[in-house]
């Protein structure tokens, strides 16, 4: 009997141990500039289709304007799907706010995007994530994925796949200040 409590207590020692090493060698990392809600947003830097680089997220000292970021593919049919609406938010709310789709251009190419944005009359800047890092440091699983970023640069909220036309008025109005009615 003595045996098996001498084991059973190196058991429990060495499974604390291997948590303390999966925590320290995987957890940190995971925790190092991830979205999440009320916290900066990650900051990221990528390339409209003119080659200007543009700057999205992080801690914004400059009070700009609140970003609505928005990841997406030429294949995805939901993405398709949100253009007519992301054309009229865009048209509705872009002097108010800093509107850009985000084509993962690594699960996808560049002129298939291109494609898709002359076929569905895009409007709205669009950038490119050619590496992935983008989509990455988002966490982005599911297409389209919408980011809304506020004035300070933390982010408010995550909303995926099609979203409600009357739910994402009302998250634009939260962001940009505008009174809900």
């Amino acid at each position: 009997m003595r045996a098996w409590a001498n084991r059973s207590i190196i058991a429990v020692l060495l499974l604390l141990a291997a948590g303390v090493i999966w925590n320290t060698a995987f957890a940190s990392k995971a925790d190092v500039d991830r979205p999440v809600i009320e916290e900066t947003a990650p900051a990221i830097e990528l390339k409209d289709a003119e080659g200007h680089t543009i700057r999205l997220g992080g801690s914004r000292s400059d009070s700009g304007k609140p970003q609505i970021i928005s990841f997406w593919t030429s294949w995805c049919d939901s993405c398709q799907a949100e253009v007519p609406r992301m054309n009229a938010w865009f048209a509705e709310y872009g002097s108010q706010l800093d509107f850009y789709a985000i084509n993962a251009t690594k699960d996808d190419s560049r002129s298939e995007a291109e494609q898709f944005m002359t076929k569905y009359g895009v409007q709205y800047p669009v950038l490119f994530d050619s590496s992935g890092e983008a989509a990455a440091r988002y966490e982005v699983q599911i297409l389209p994925t919408f980011f809304l970023i506020d004035r300070s640069g933390k982010l408010q909220d995550i909303l995926y796949g099609e979203v409600h036309e009357e739910l994402m008025h009302r998250k634009i109005k939260e962001l940009i200040g505008s009174p809900t009615v």
